[in-house]
């Protein structure tokens, strides 16, 4: 077997910081730095065969070596990770990481952007920072130049914030704002199409940026950003998402006056949940002879057709109501407890719009009791 043999000391691609303070990055560096980085395994951040990067308007011109001077970062320009607004809680990390172990070759160092002969920092911030208080005098990096719209290379930064370590990662908040703030800008690149297909269309172009920024989000914060958005930015009726139940609990109570008595009490829950069924049969043995008034609401909203999905969720549990309360009924009482239908009502819908047209008012608790009714007529008489 043969032996492992490196190609340089170790010092050589583990910089100690007593060297860049008394030199700074020389160009043997940025030699080693080329033989050791794994360009092949960074292709993405790297462009075509001529250095283009399309979907950023970024072009590759080179690895080299900038004074600090030479490194703007206070400058809108430079804000490509405008989401990061709390800083990165990785900055310790990253400082004590450099004065320890040296400067690592292998990491991706700072990224600059060309725009009009000056340089401008677009990721590795933090880096760049800890750098200065090391008293480090300049600075390798990974220079491209601006070759379109600054607000499609803004997206750049975002980009690769997920790739090399340690970074310190956005969190969805930050990816939220991310989305606001390129909304806000005019920059979100929504495409044409009638003001009735805005959620639609905002969610496109949403998911565009995520995937142009290698981030994610998830479903229900999604939808929660496309309907703010929508609301706030671009004139929508205004909505409400309920998040918890306990959330439910106190717009029913504020909005609605639902409140607990000793001849019936209020459970909130989200259709089709076992935890809800949950709370049924517990306050069932808990409050013997009370009435169960169940109240529904909606936690996770469709963007795309509000009333139509409210109406059809709200109408489609009657049926479900029913059959389930009468199985638990039996399956707790064995058959010997008249049916829970009595005592478990479905009593009504918390609508997530707050105001609809005028021909659609949905700002009212939706009444589902006579909804009930009809559908337990309809059993009994069949039966």
């Amino acid at each position: 077997m043969e032996m492992l043999k490196y190609k340089h000391p170790h010092e050589a691609v583990n910089i100690p910081v007593e060297r860049l303070r008394d030199t700074g990055f020389t160009e043997e560096d940025v030699k080693v730095f080329k033989d050791v980085f794994s360009f092949d395994g960074y292709r993405e951040i790297f462009g075509d065969d001529d250095g283009n990067l399309t979907d950023y308007d970024l072009k590759f011109i080179g690895v080299g070596i900038l004074s600090t001077s030479e490194i703007i970062h206070d400058h809108e320009l430079a804000e490509c990770q405008i989401y990061r607004s709390g800083g990165n809680g990785e900055s310790t990390k990253i400082l004590a990481n450099i004065e320890k172990e040296g400067y690592k070759l292998k990491e991706i160092p700072a990224v600059v952007v060309k725009i009009n002969g000056e340089y401008y920092i677009w990721d590795g911030r933090t880096r760049h920072k800890a750098e200065t208080e090391l008293g480090i005098p300049n600075r390798l990096v990974i220079a491209y130049e601006l070759v379109g719209s600054l607000a499609t290379a803004q997206r750049f930064g975002m980009f690769m914030n997920t790739i090399g370590s340690p970074k310190g990662y956005a969190n969805e908040e930050d990816v939220m704002t991310f989305i606001t703030s390129k909304a806000k800008s005019g920059t979100l690149e929504l495409a044409e199409g009638p003001e009735s297909k805005l959620n639609s269309r905002l969610e496109k172009a949403i998911n565009l940026e995520l995937r142009l920024c290698g981030m994610k989000l998830g479903a229900t914060k999604l939808n929660n950003l496309v309907l703010n958005l929508a609301q706030n930015l671009y004139g929508q009726l205004p909505v409400r998402v309920i998040s918890n139940a306990e959330e439910a609990k106190e717009i029913g109570r504020r909005e609605y006056g639902l409140i607990d008595t000793s001849e019936y009490i209020y459970i909130f829950t989200t259709p089709d949940t076992g935890v809800g069924d949950k709370k049924v049969q517990d306050a069932i043995v808990k409050y013997p002879g009370v009435e169960i008034r169940i109240v529904y609401y909606e936690s996770d909203p469709n963007p795309k057709n509000l009333l139509k999905t409210f109406q059809k969720r709200m109408l489609s549990i009657a049926g479900d109501h029913y059959k389930k309360y009468v199985a638990i009924g039996e399956a707790m009482f064995d058959g010997a407890s008249p049916s829970l239908t009595r005592r478990v009502v479905t009593w009504g819908g918390i609508p997530y719009l707050t105001s609809m047209a005028d021909e659609y008012p949905m700002d009212k608790l939706i009444d589902m009791k006579p909804v009930m009714y009809k559908f337990k007529h309809c059993i009994d008489k069949v039966a």
